[in-house]
């Protein structure tokens, strides 16, 4: 299955949830795009693979992909995780 859904998954909403979804789904899949809207904190997240601002302690693996660009992190995916407020 692992195969089959692989980078095909984004998450938009990189706080704590969203982070964490998208770490357990890469963990088991593989590319994960992340949308960020705060480009510190995606910045954070690329170069120290840690979302200290939201998430602090928590290693963020290679298979996620931060971005601040919503078409970007929705372009090429067949399921899209929504973790905003609400």
């Amino acid at each position: 299955m692992a195969a089959e859904i692989g980078g095909q998954i984004a998450v938009v909403g990189g706080g704590s949830w969203g982070t964490a979804f998208a770490t357990m789904l890469a963990e088991r899949h593989g590319d994960v795009s992340l949308w960020v809207r705060e480009r510190d904190v995606c910045a954070t997240i690329l170069s120290d693979r840690e979302n200290r601002v939201f998430l602090p302690g928590v290693k963020v693996p290679e298979g996620v992909r931060p971005t601040t660009d919503l078409a970007r992190s929705l372009a090429g995916r067949g399921i899209v995780v929504l973790a905003v407020p609400s």
